[in-house]
């Protein structure tokens, strides 16, 4: 599973609902096991609280699963409002890269 979460201070609340809802999930389907492989911090600003938040994540995650950090830019939500991926989108964005990365590892895993 891999994990959005802005970084704002209701993540840490709503990371905690997720893993009560995963502990539900796997009382129902005992033979199921659900494991983060990720964490997507989303919309990172140059500021306190997101700076906090990823610390948080890497606190809570960071020797299990690896944190990827994507930075707020105009250009995700003009290609997302456009209908189109980062890739598709005819803009350059310096966050290509955590895409390429995280595809990377997630087809890492899936081979394993």
């Amino acid at each position: 599973m891999l994990i959005p979460a802005e970084t704002k201070g209701t993540s840490k609340r709503a990371v905690e609902l997720l893993r009560d809802q995963i502990d539900s999930l796997e009382m129902l389907f005992p033979e199921a096991s659900i494991q983060p492989v990720g964490v997507v911090a989303n919309d990172v600003r140059q500021d306190g609280v997101s700076n906090e938040m990823i610390e948080w994540f890497d606190t809570v995650f960071g020797e299990l699963v690896p944190v990827y950090e994507l930075r707020k830019r105009v250009v995700l939500q003009r290609a997302q409002m456009a209908g189109r991926t980062i890739f598709e989108h005819d803009e350059e964005c310096d966050m290509e890269g955590v895409f390429d990365d995280i595809a990377a590892d997630l087809e890492g895993r899936a081979a394993e």
